[in-house]
């Protein structure tokens, strides 16, 4: 510990012979330095040296064998030559002889062996006294408060004003270097340790108590402040709004204003809802730049307020706080979708219903108010057409409801047949052609004379005789002359879902009841378009054929680039061999590719150097999963970008699998459970240069193929 002088202040009587002045009282001085300036004495020895000389009075060393304590004089500060005092830290002050009364200063600085000072200069006030005999104290300033800053304490107290104040820190104890203020009642200290806790006592050097008369000022307690360097924390979250059902990504910073931010911290995140509920929190563990962030789901669609507590591990530094107002939650868009339907002229309207898509965090229609209502303006007596098919009746704040409509296809008979069954597909009744039957196929026949309809829907009979049976819809008949054959009807070979491969789709053709003679089928798109078209002839009394009708190409890159496919209609139209008339199929399928890569949003997917997904990045793949319909198994392929050059290096195919599995995490995770197989594929098949940063965020990437 390095010496320090302290200032002092005394208190004596007009005329004494010697007032004690005991300098090194409250001194910082190390036991093992001794207080002297023999001529044996050791290079660490330490003496005391007048800077300035008292004005009114002078002084000498305190000598306690001489019956007034006045020994040797002490050499004033021209002379240059240390003091020795007898009784090493005691000076004997006398005031000049005209009996002086008043304030008197001096001062001294501590010096070594060889003359030089140590440390800075200390102030003795010495008051004297007028009245001999009067008890005297010196006066303690009121109200001492000490404010800690980021190294520095501010500390006030209240007085006269116009008087002189010593300030003294102290620090565990031990008395720090004096500060004198004259007519000022405020000074600040700089210099400070963060967390560390100091004592400021302040003395009025120029005010006297006499008789324990000096107010309540002397009981004055000191003040304590601990500084401490000064917290900011910073809130971000992406400028555009999120949907609900996204998780909200939060990015924290905390900056000190001194010091180094201690390791292994983290700052709490609450996020309140109106009325400043909390909806939810998150812990955002920040690395060695200060720097971190978490993520927030479940919140509903509205506006929400982030607040981000940092709580300081240590008394060095403050706690932080950060507030960030104004998020926004926004509705997910939800398509409620009216389906397709038809019927015969004069039939009643078949159920008309609808599908939901856009549904996240697990809903279904539960999750929506009301009740979903689907109606069209078609009525029994409506002629031949397209009506629309309308829903309503359903809403929530969490979603953006986008009803779209569907269409009710009302259908005529076809010249020579009677009503068409409720699915557009049935036969005629016979009752316009009296050689041409009809009705509807099935278990059970019907019919008059000899010869009619059997089990199986074909039917012989005399003439003009109606035959026919009902079978869900399916019809074939027969009426008329025996020995001719009955009308035909289309078989579905097909489900509901149609898989593209290599930019065609094969349809199976197939009459039930007569033989094929040709077979053409047409792709529309769910606005009516055009999307393909096929033809086929059938040889040798075939009752089958296999059509391919090839997509065009605008058609097949929108179906490349969805993986929830794409809804159609498929038409087919037959026509039979032997005078049996045409027989059509009009129904809604599902286009699939059977296999498509995607490559995500035109940005980064993970972030740079990790396999962390970006925001966006787990947005895509968790919509990937939620929408692909059809899949049998998943390929995850990782990339990296090349910014050292194109040749592949452990770290890059290291990263590379690492974003592969990552990706592939995340689609099981999103409910994707076809069977994943994960692989590098490195700096291979960049997606954009790695010579600017948007082309090395975009290689930052994972594709994803589906196989059906």
């Amino acid at each position: 510990m390095a010496p320090i002088a302290v200032g002092d202040a005394v208190v004596g009587y007009e005329g004494s012979a010697c007032i004690a002045v005991p300098w090194a009282a409250n001194d910082a001085l190390p036991a093992d330095r001794p207080v002297t300036v023999a001529s044996d004495a050791p290079p660490e020895a330490i003496a005391m040296r007048l800077e300035t000389s008292p004005t009114h009075g002078r002084l000498f060393a305190f000598d306690p064998a001489q019956a007034d304590g006045i020994g040797a004089p002490i050499p004033r500060p021209t002379e240059g030559e240390p003091a020795a005092p007898t009784d090493a830290g005691v000076l004997c002050y006398q005031p000049n002889l005209r009996f002086f009364h008043g304030v008197d200063t001096f001062s001294y600085a501590l010096v070594d062996a060889d003359g030089d000072r140590i440390g800075a200069a200390a102030q003795v006030d010495l008051r004297v006294a007028d009245v001999p005999g009067e008890t005297v104290s010196w006066q303690v300033a009121s109200a001492v408060t000490a404010v800690a800053g980021d190294r520095s304490a501010t500390v006030a107290w209240s007085g006269d004003p116009s008087s002189t104040y010593v300030v003294t820190p102290y620090r565990d104890g031990m008395p720090q270097a004096s500060t004198t203020i004259v007519a000022e009642r405020g000074a600040t200290f700089s210099g400070l340790d963060n967390g560390v806790a100091y004592t400021f006592s302040v003395q009025d050097v120029l005010g006297l108590c006499v008789n324990g008369s000096c107010g309540p000022s002397q009981s004055a307690a000191p003040a304590v402040a601990t500084p401490a360097a000064a917290t900011t924390v910073s809130l971000a979250a992406p400028r555009a709004p999120i949907r609900y059902g996204e998780r909200l990504a939060v990015e924290v910073a905390v900056a000190v204003s001194s010091g180094v931010l201690p390791t292994a911290t983290a700052v709490a995140v609450a996020v309140s809802g109106p009325g400043g509920m909390l909806a939810s929190t998150c812990e955002a563990p920040l690395g060695a730049d200060g720097e971190g962030g978490c993520e927030v789901d479940g919140l509903h669609a509205g506006a929400y307020d982030l607040e981000g507590r940092w709580p300081s591990p240590s008394a060095a530094f403050g706690d932080g706080l950060g507030v960030l107002s104004g998020v926004v939650v926004q509705p997910a868009p939800l398509r409620v979708i009216a389906r397709d339907a038809s019927r015969a002229v004069g039939a009643p309207d078949p159920p008309l219903d609808a599908v939901v898509e856009g549904f996240v965090a697990g809903d279904g229609l539960d999750r929506l108010d009301g009740s979903l209502r689907c109606t069209t303006p078609a009525d029994a007596s409506s002629p031949p057409g397209r009506y629309p098919i309308t829903c309503a009746g359903v809403s929530s704040p969490d979603y953006a409801i986008a009803f779209e409509a569907g269409t009710l296809t009302v259908t005529a008979p076809e010249p020579g047949g009677g009503g068409g069954g409720a699915d557009g597909d049935s036969e005629g009744d016979g009752r316009d052609r009296p050689d041409d039957g009809g009705g509807r196929a099935g278990d059970r026949s019907a019919g008059g004379d000899p010869g009619s309809g059997g089990a199986d829907g074909r039917a012989n009979g005399a003439p003009g005789a109606g035959g026919g049976s009902a079978d869900g819809g399916e019809a074939a008949g027969g009426a008329g002359a025996p020995g001719r054959t009955a009308a035909a009807r289309l078989e579905r070979t097909f489900g509901g879902r149609l898989v593209v491969r290599r930019g065609a789709v094969r349809i199976g053709c197939r009459l039930r009841g007569a033989p094929l003679r040709r077979c053409v089928v047409a792709l529309e798109g769910a606005d009516g378009a055009p999307i393909g078209r096929g033809r086929s002839a059938a040889h040798g009394g075939a009752r089958g054929v296999a059509v391919t009708v090839r997509l065009r190409q605008a058609a097949l890159r929108r179906l490349l680039a969805d993986p929830a496919g794409q809804r159609a209609r498929l038409r087919i139209v037959a026509r039979a061999r032997g005078g049996a008339r045409t027989a059509r199929m009009t129904v809604p399928i599902r286009l699939l590719a059977a296999r498509q890569t995607l490559s995500g949003p035109r940005a980064a997917i993970f972030e740079p150097d990790t396999a962390r997904p970006t925001a966006a990045g787990r947005r895509w793949l968790e919509s990937l999963a939620r929408r692909a319909v059809g899949v049998r198994r998943v390929v995850c392929a990782g990339h990296v970008a090349s910014v050292a050059g194109p040749r592949e290096t452990p770290f890059s195919l290291a990263l590379a699998r690492d974003r592969a599995v990552a990706a592939c995490a995340i689609l099981r995770a999103a409910g994707l459970t076809a069977p994943a197989t994960e692989t590098p594929r490195g700096k291979r098949n960049p997606r954009a240069s790695d010579r600017t940063a948007r082309g090395r965020a975009l290689n930052r990437r994972a594709t994803v193929t589906l196989i059906r």
